[in-house]
């Protein structure tokens, strides 16, 4: 009930200033919301049925939370137990959805206090996410696998041009060559994740935007797979970079609008979601 997670909302932000061990107090929340085991987990149970209320009151729960483990130290233990609630998703397609976007979300709050194997575990889980069935999925992926490897860069844990690099080559080539809306999601999320860690500069350097434009602009009958995960890309590198990458989304804008009547109703739907968050980063 919601008044479960008012309880741990007000546990979470008083764990520092309790007497004895903080990271015993900050794993007793841990276990209370998310569970001994997944199938146990609090937050699953409040993210299942399609309620916003409920739904906001346990990502606010999960987010102090997040912040007592961060504070006590105790990340890696979080970080498991987030894990183990991608590995137990429910059956129903629009209660998994709002399970894995909310503990995507909360994944990435870690980031930068986990090691490195824990960030390239990561990475190779939310691979098979990024072209996923669920776009919303997809993109929360993308931005917790970014958001990791950008801060192992800072850390001085993974060197730029080792895997955030690799990531990037390869899904600029799938989005050249995809053939199916799975791959059209994969690549569009390996480029957002890439960017999202390796900074603005890498636009530039590795002729992102060229690449972008120029699978925007085939004319290709079979180039429509590809032509949408160029619009899904600038979407995921407006929600990667926000602000950053207005100088670049920008002058982008006309042949999105140009592309919200293309022929094909999936590149029109990739353009509208690409100036949609265009729009909602725009500082």
């Amino acid at each position: 009930s919601g008044a479960d997670f008012e309880r741990l909302v007000l546990a979470a932000r008083s764990t520092s200033a309790k007497a004895g061990d903080p990271k015993a107090a900050t794993q007793e929340l841990l276990d209370e919301l998310l569970g001994s085991s997944p199938s146990k987990a609090l937050i699953i149970r409040a993210l299942v049925p399609d309620t916003k209320v409920l739904r906001s009151q346990a990502l606010n729960a999960a987010g102090e939370v997040v912040k007592a483990a961060v504070a006590s130290g105790k990340c890696s233990a979080a970080f498991q137990k987030f894990e183990a609630v991608l590995d137990a998703l429910p059956a129903d397609a629009g209660a998994s959805e709002r399970v894995a976007t909310g503990t995507l979300g909360y994944v990435a709050k870690l980031a930068g206090s986990v090691d490195l194997p824990a960030v390239l575990d990561l990475l190779e889980r939310c691979k098979p996410i990024f072209g996923g069935a669920s776009l919303d999925v997809a993109a929360a992926a993308s931005l917790a696998a970014g958001t990791h490897l950008r801060e192992a860069i800072a850390k001085g844990l993974i060197a730029p041009d080792a895997e955030p690099t690799a990531l990037l080559t390869s899904a600029l080539v799938e989005m050249a060559n995809a053939n199916s809306a799975s791959e059209a999601r994969s690549a569009a999320c390996g480029v957002g994740a890439a960017v999202g860690a390796l900074g603005a500069a890498a636009i530039i350097q590795h002729g992102v935007v060229n690449t972008i434009n120029e699978v925007m602009d085939s004319k290709s009958k079979t180039a429509a797979h590809c032509r949408e995960s160029a619009t899904l890309a600038v979407g995921m590198l407006c929600r990667a970079l926000q602000f950053k990458f207005e100088p670049y989304a920008i002058p982008l804008l006309p042949q999105l609008v140009k592309l919200f009547a293309d022929k094909d109703k999936k590149v029109a739907d990739g353009a509208t979601y690409a100036a949609r968050a265009m729009i909602e980063g725009l500082s």
